[in-house]
Formats: C-alpha cells, structure tokens, sequence
C-alpha cells in the first residue's frame, strides 16, 4: 500500500508545481517591459487607436502620408488646417532644398534656399 500512497503524492506535487508554474506565466507573459529600449523590450508600434501617442525618434514614410485622409495622392497630403508655431529662421537648407517656416516677429511665411 505504501507504495501507491507515494506514487499519489508525487502526481499531486506535479500538479502543484504545474499550476505553479502556469499561474506565473499567466502573471508574467503580459506584464510591459519595466525599461525602455535597449534594455527592456521594444517600444510599442503606433497603432490606429484613438487614443494620443508619444514617440520618440524619426518616423520614416516609404510611400505617401495622409493626414486626415485615408487616400493620401501626393507624398505629404493634409486634410483640414495647418497650424506652425513660430521658430528661428532654420539653418541653410542643403543644395537643391528648401525649407519653409513661420517667422513670429514679422508675422508672415518665409523660404529659407540654397
């Protein structure tokens, strides 16, 4: 008899351990990184949600970008107003660019060109 009352223990003790376990991944497998990258996991994707984002970085377009639109036809197309804030003229544009910016002191658009 003895014998099978150990085997019995030992099929609940792995069951125990097993649900042990399962509970901690449960816990654990969705829980946000508890740093920002490189030391923690990525940083999360932008998503369509509406709720606001803050990203840091650049953010690089390969095809056209939309705003406010859904059918972007040029490669920066904006639906709806524009709003600049006033900033220092920007430093000379490289060869063949310009740069366009709002000047605060004189209250109108200018082009800064190489």
């Amino acid at each position: 008899m003895k014998p099978k009352l150990y085997f019995s223990q030992r099929i609940v003790f792995t069951f125990a351990v097993l649900i042990l376990l399962a509970l901690g991944f449960y816990a654990y497998a969705w829980t946000d990184p508890s740093q920002t990258p490189p030391g923690g996991s990525v940083s999360s994707l932008i998503d369509s949600g509406a709720t606001t984002q803050t990203k840091t970085g650049g953010l690089n377009v390969l095809d056209n970008l939309g705003i406010g639109t859904t059918t972007p036809d040029t490669t920066l197309d904006l639906n709806g107003a524009l709003s600049v804030r006033a900033m220092a003229a920007p430093a000379l544009s490289p060869t063949v660019q310009g740069r366009i910016y709002f000047d605060s002191a004189v209250n109108k658009f200018k082009v800064s060109e190489n």
